[in-house]
């Protein structure tokens, strides 16, 4: 089968993640009739929105958010770095532990957003647990490994 391929060269976790990202825009894209940029509406529901999390108890938007998008380049940019290094961490530290520092990122930037951004406040994506999984791989490569220069190069991928 052609999806064994993938899951091999990308890894168990970090391609099912990929695939879960896709499979939740392709959702929004068909939820809000546009596939280009994802409606404000239906951002409010599966992203999250601060002030629906504190007043209307919606504690699911945390976890949600980190798979949903709010546009194409936003997606194509966020998945691009999670194969890359994604599946760099994943044959390091295997899919059970990749899958781990992704959802433990995720939420944990989205707490943060959460007390430290106003209430009208509406986030999306998956850059908090791309930063933590980038954070792992820095710390694993440079400082573990001693492979700075590979460290140097997630690190440079990282900010931009």
């Amino acid at each position: 089968m052609a999806l064994e391929r993938y899951f091999h060269r990308y890894g168990k976790a970090t391609f099912s993640l990929l695939l879960i990202n896709l499979a939740v825009y392709t959702l929004e894209a068909i939820l809000s009739g546009n596939p280009i940029s994802i409606g404000s509406n239906i951002l409010l529901v599966l992203g999250q929105w601060n002030y629906a999390v504190l007043h209307y108890g919606w504690w699911w938007q945390p976890f949600t958010a980190m798979f949903v998008h709010v546009g194409i380049l936003h997606i194509a940019f966020n998945m691009y770095f999670l194969l890359v290094m994604g599946s760099q961490l994943e044959h390091v530290i295997g899919p059970k532990r990749l899958t781990g520092v992704y959802i433990v990122s995720g939420l944990f930037g989205n707490l943060l957003t959460l007390v430290m951004l106003p209430p009208n406040t509406v986030s999306a994506g998956a850059s908090g647990a791309l930063f933590g999984i980038a954070g792992t791989l820095i710390v694993m490569m440079g400082v573990i490994g001693g492979n700075m220069q590979a460290a140097l190069l997630n690190a440079f991928f990282l900010f931009v």
